[in-house]
């Protein structure tokens, strides 16, 4: 994504350098996996992207437009997006389509900035900036056919032999509901790369298929109740790997355990979005 702060006079820099954990800071990675794709004449690739807490669909198109800067007085420094051989009516130049997932209870962009804010931003990723009469910048995000930074939900993939379709759905997470609401839908046929929107979610399945079982066969659960704190332990242990080292003090030689290296592999990670990760720590917390 870029910028879309303008109206809310967050500068370009300092909204970008907030979002360096996800594909925005990693642009040759990106650029590599999207040429791949592009000089294979690899067809119907489509990439399902979460942990971001947000509704966005994209024709994938790198680059989408061309950025360059320049100094607009009291705006200071701004970014110029410039038209590419991507042609956002047509989907030509797009090699690949992905749909991020939104949350369905946490905090989204609304609950950190407010409402108001959050569809703000929205509008601005996708629609061309003109911060001042005679001054239009053009369009950040031509790509991104959808944006919803504040609402909760899910959305369902259905994948048959001559069409995609992404059906994306939302319901309020502050109080009892059994209602959801349809928020927009997205089909595509095979081979083509471009997305077109829908009206009504798509037609459910003839037949069904068996659900998973609610447990895994074979095993059981059991309830208990415990007081004061509980340890979860990580393994590997570090502390039953530490190995005692012999050090010399002025009162002679003895096993030092204390300043022991813990020769052991790396802390385990857990996945935490397409680049980033936490490690697990042997106790405590994770963070």
């Amino acid at each position: 994504m870029d910028w879309a702060g303008l109206q809310l006079q967050w500068p370009y820099e300092s909204v970008e350098s907030d979002f360096l954990d996800i594909w925005d800071g990693y642009p040759a990675a990106r650029q590599r996996i999207v040429d791949r794709i592009d000089s294979l004449g690899i067809h119907d690739v489509v990439i399902l992207t979460g942990d971001f807490h947000t509704a966005l669909a994209f024709e994938v198109a790198v680059p989408a437009n061309e950025l360059s800067f320049r100094t607009e007085g009291t705006l200071g420094r701004v970014p110029i997006y410039t038209p590419t051989a991507y042609d956002p009516e047509t989907g030509a130049g797009t090699v690949a389509l992905e749909f991020a997932i939104p949350s369905i209870s946490a905090a989204n962009f609304d609950e950190a900035t407010g409402r108001e804010v959050a569809q703000q931003l929205a509008e601005q990723l996708i629609t061309e900036l003109s911060p001042k009469p005679g001054l239009n910048l053009g369009v950040p995000n031509p790509h991104m056919k959808y944006a919803n930074l504040s609402d909760h939900g899910y959305y369902v993939l259905d994948v048959r032999p001559d069409s995609i379709t992404v059906d994306y759905f939302s319901s309020p997470i502050l109080e009892r509901s059994t209602t959801e609401t349809f928020a927009a839908g997205f089909r595509k046929a095979a081979v083509s790369n471009h997305l077109q929107t829908a009206d009504a979610p798509a037609a459910g399945k003839a037949r069904t298929d068996t659900p998973a079982p609610a447990g895994p066969p074979g095993l059981g659960t059991a309830t208990s109740t415990v007081s004061g704190p509980t340890v979860l332990p990580v393994a590997p242990n570090p502390y039953r790997q530490r190995q005692p080292r012999e050090v010399l003090t002025a009162g002679g030689r003895h096993d030092d355990h204390r300043s022991a290296r813990c020769d052991r592999p790396a802390a385990p990670r857990l996945p935490y979005g397409a680049a980033g990760g936490r490690t697990v720590h042997p106790v405590g917390r994770a963070g």
